[in-house]
């Protein structure tokens, strides 16, 4: 399934709007497989993703955002609160109350949604990469401080625009990832 779900990204029909080509999806294979712990696909970062394989920022939030709606990834949302304390929250449009005290609506402060994305297929090996190109991923040296940037909700509010954020973050978008998952384990 996984192989099917990066060809269905490369499929898209926004794949090409976004600069999102055969070697975006290599990159992002070889960077799965050579550059991720099993634990770290559990929280994927575009941040990373674009920084460790030289893809640009924008084509990587987007490869992320059709990533979702292919179902190879499942948003990983955390609220950070001014007050310091970190919240896993499963939508953006649903009131937290922080340790603090504070009640806040995410979607209202989206400077402090973080944003990762959970792996949702284990990684295989994709033939249809053997009938491509197969140029060289040259992978820049970074520093470690860099890779552990996450993209906020207000970064994907530039890209997706404000719609398409939503619908990423929200319930009812979860709610139809967690039916389609409950079907599919019946």
């Amino acid at each position: 399934m996984y192989c099917e779900k990066l060809e269905a990204i490369l499929n898209h029909k926004n794949s090409p709007l976004h600069n999102i080509f055969d070697n975006e999806v290599k990159k992002f294979d070889l960077f799965i497989k050579d550059h991720t712990t099993n634990f770290e696909r559990g929280n994927l970062s575009p941040v990373k993703f674009s920084l460790t394989m030289n893809v640009d920022h924008n084509t990587s939030l987007m490869f992320y955002n059709i990533g979702v709606k292919v179902s190879l990834f499942s948003p990983v949302i955390f609220y950070k609160c001014e007050c310091g304390s970190q919240h896993k929250i499963f939508s953006i449009d649903e009131e937290i109350e922080c340790d603090c005290g504070k009640l806040v609506l995410p979607e209202k402060d989206p400077h402090n949604v973080h944003v990762y994305f959970k792996l949702m297929e284990p990684p295989e090996d994709c033939s249809f990469f053997d009938d491509r190109d197969q140029s060289k991923t040259q992978i820049e040296a970074l520093d470690n401080d860099l890779l552990g940037k996450s993209s906020t909700m207000s970064d994907y509010k530039k890209v997706l625009g404000p719609n398409e954020t939503t619908y990423m973050l929200t319930s009812s978008r979860n709610k139809q990832f967690e039916d389609y998952i409950r079907d599919k384990t019946k």
